[in-house]
């Protein structure tokens, strides 16, 4: 079994990697090891979910949408306890020892062009510090930065401006690590 993930989802499939030597791969979409805004761990904090909601003025957090089709595929608006929540995962599971029992193959996929183009969602050094820190033998893992992307879901026909090229290089990685 691959799994792959992309954000929220590359999270969660470090995470069942890590507790499921079985998966035979993992494939890493812009995973969010950590949220790119550095103040984001404060919300994991007992009054975490009083400082979002007066912080948002209210019960929801709101995202304006790119293209039509981001409207239509996307959740356009959630409420904040998602957030707090989904913080809590990361705070209590991105961590190097989940990363270290991950024995698997590892394709780590991204969008960073310069310290100005890159990824404004999840944290791109945390990713590649994660991927430092994975078990998995450095023969048996890449990473790869995809710098016209020009978002943070780099695999997306509807927000990339590169998924041919995400597309195109996750299939090279499966085909000369996983298929042998």
């Amino acid at each position: 079994m691959i799994v792959i993930g992309t954000s929220a989802g590359g999270a969660l499939a470090l995470f069942l990697a890590s507790e499921h030597p079985e998966i035979k791969s993992i494939v890493l979409f812009s995973p969010c090891v950590a949220l790119y805004n550095k103040t984001a761990p404060v919300i994991d904090n007992h009054w975490g979910l009083l400082v979002l909601r007066m912080l948002q003025n209210g019960n929801f957090m709101q995202n304006k949408p790119e293209n039509e089709a981001h409207a239509n595929y996307w959740t356009m608006k959630y409420r904040i306890e998602a957030l707090v929540s989904f913080q809590n995962f990361l705070t209590n599971t991105m961590n190097p020892d989940v990363f270290a029992k991950i024995k698997c193959p590892v394709f780590l996929a991204y969008y960073y062009k310069n310290e100005v183009e890159q990824d404004k969602t999840v944290s791109v050094p945390a990713m590649i510090k994660m991927f430092d820190e994975l078990g998995t033998p450095s023969d048996l893992k890449r990473k790869m930065a995809f710098p016209e992307a020009g978002a943070h879901v780099i695999a997306s026909t509807f927000r990339s401006k590169d998924w041919q090229g995400v597309e195109r290089e996750t299939d090279k990685f499966i085909e000369a690590i996983i298929r042998p």
